[in-house]
């Protein structure tokens, strides 16, 4: 996975590092990992390697600027953005526009690790997980604290 990213040259910007954090089939989310970026003429590009059983990757930008020696995280608190994986288990299935359902849940790691590239690069969300997720912080909010 690559991305570029381009900064106005008045920025003054020394360094910029993209944070990525692999989140697994499986529910687990590795720890974030620091990306130094290479800057060319105010763009700035990285690549991360990503394993074939990832379900999504979360990132963020940390941008350090020369002029006051200050930094900035973008966005401030937690990840910005999210990329889905086009085959995905949300608990119950598999799933995804490269899942094969003829295969079985078992090889929808080994068929992405054959070289075989993705249909288009966009992702499938699991919408029953998601919808169950927001509904529960819902709850969540709702219930009195007791201390």
């Amino acid at each position: 996975m690559s991305i570029e990213l381009e900064i106005r040259m008045d920025e003054n910007v020394s360094s910029v590092q993209w944070v990525t954090q692999v989140c697994v089939n499986s529910g687990v989310c590795y720890p974030p990992e620091y990306n130094d970026m290479n800057q060319q003429n105010g763009t700035w590009a990285s690549g991360v390697e990503i394993e074939a059983d990832a379900s999504y990757v979360n990132w963020r930008f940390d941008i350090q600027h020369a002029n006051n020696s200050t930094s900035e995280r973008i966005p401030p608190l937690g990840w910005g953005w999210k990329i889905w994986s086009t085959c995905w288990f949300d608990g119950d299935s598999w799933g995804g526009v490269d899942f094969p359902v003829e295969i079985g849940m078992e090889n929808c790691v080994s068929v992405l690790d054959d070289g075989s590239e993705p249909s288009n690069g966009m992702l499938s969300v699991p919408y029953g997980g998601a919808l169950l997720a927001i509904m529960s912080l819902g709850t969540a909010a709702l219930m009195p604290r007791r201390v």
